[in-house]
């Protein structure tokens, strides 16, 4: 046996001979094993009871802007106020901002509360679009329009300035007074604080007493009781006294006057004047 080899086998007797460094690492093992097991288990067990840490994510640039909708609000609110500093409040049920920077909201169920020279004042519609920065609501329709002394307006699409107080419908409407004036249009520009309705299509107008008339264009003032008519086509009507037609018309019911002129014609009924 070479002398290399004999010096190996010399180291291995010692390492493997009782009490010798063999022995010493057996005993540690036997110790540190367990003892490392009984605390993995602790540790596994107690996880699930620390707090969750934060979990942070990035959102694509790209993909947020093609998001269709960026603002959706349930029941929202918006305040302002008119043209002489009288409060509004716009109430929706829910409105979608499309864009943060956009001026327009869509609101459904929208409810406006005005404040009027005759007290406050409720505009309602199913469906509108507010225009923040210009203060207005378009609607496409029906709107209704009620106020505290009994006014009441009903219209189909129709675009309301909040600041003017105004009405504006290229559609059929209806403005009538708690006394039972009405006015009839297929479109119209409707002062709601000023009770004065203007229009360039078709109009008819009835009052207590026996008198209606149908003409062309009219201007109509619900507080001075006072109708005007004329330059654009036949005024046609009914009075007490009967009917009659002219190129124009002026209406004082308060004072119980009529005006016609432009080749009128009145048509007296038997009997009506006593």
């Amino acid at each position: 046996m070479s002398e290399a080899a004999l010096r190996e086998r010399v180291q291995r007797q010692g390492w493997a001979r009782p009490g010798g460094s063999h022995d010493w690492v057996i005993r540690g093992l036997r110790l540190a094993l367990p003892v490392g097991i009984v605390a993995l288990a602790l540790a596994l067990a107690a996880a699930p009871l620390r707090e969750a840490r934060e979990v942070n994510f990035l959102v694509d640039k790209k993909t947020a802007e093609r998001a269709p909708e960026r603002m959706r609000l349930q029941t929202a609110r918006y305040t302002g106020s008119d043209g002489r500093g009288r409060p509004f409040v716009l109430d929706a049920d829910s409105a979608v901002q499309t864009d943060p920077r956009s001026r327009f909201v869509t609101m459904n169920g929208m409810r406006a509360e005005l404040r009027l020279d005759t007290g406050p004042a409720v505009v309602e519609a199913p469906a509108a679009r507010y225009d923040i920065r210009a203060q207005t609501v378009a609607v496409d329709g029906p709107v209704r329009f009620r106020g505290a002394d009994g006014y009441r307006l009903d219209a189909g699409a129709a675009v309301i300035d909040l600041k003017t107080q105004t009405l504006v419908s290229r559609e059929p409407l209806s403005f009538a007074s708690a006394d039972g004036r009405r006015v009839t249009a297929g479109a119209a520009t409707v002062d709601l604080n000023k009770r004065t309705v203007a229009s360039d299509a078709p109009v008819t107008v009835a009052a207590p007493g026996g008198y209606e008339l149908r003409t062309g264009n009219a201007a109509v003032a619900f507080g001075e009781r006072r109708v005007l008519s004329g330059q654009g086509g036949r005024v046609a009507g009914r009075l007490p006294l009967g009917t009659f037609t002219a190129g124009t018309m002026e209406l004082d019911a308060e004072g119980q006057s009529v005006v016609l002129g432009g080749g009128a014609r009145l048509h007296i009924v038997q009997g009506a004047i006593k």
